[in-house]
């Protein structure tokens, strides 16, 4: 992501209807601006319900939310 010019943040909070959703990686652009979020899971972790949930809000504020599933 980087090498493309964007720039990242990890472990970024935003506040949702639901509570708190640490978003594992922040993208912005080269002007700073919000590109959206990225979860990550590892496997067959679980992405739970109040996460989806949490994402579906916002989403419904203009923060896209990416999904990334890894399995080594």
């Amino acid at each position: 992501i980087r090498e493309r010019g964007f720039m990242v943040e990890k472990e970024v909070v935003k506040k949702t209807d639901r509570g708190i959703r640490v978003m594992d990686i922040e993208v912005r652009d080269w002007l700073g601006n919000v590109v959206g979020g990225i979860e990550v899971k590892a496997g067959f972790s679980k992405y739970l319900p109040l996460q989806q949930a949490k994402d579906a809000y916002l989403r419904t504020q203009g923060y896209i939310v990416t999904l990334i599933r890894e399995f080594f």
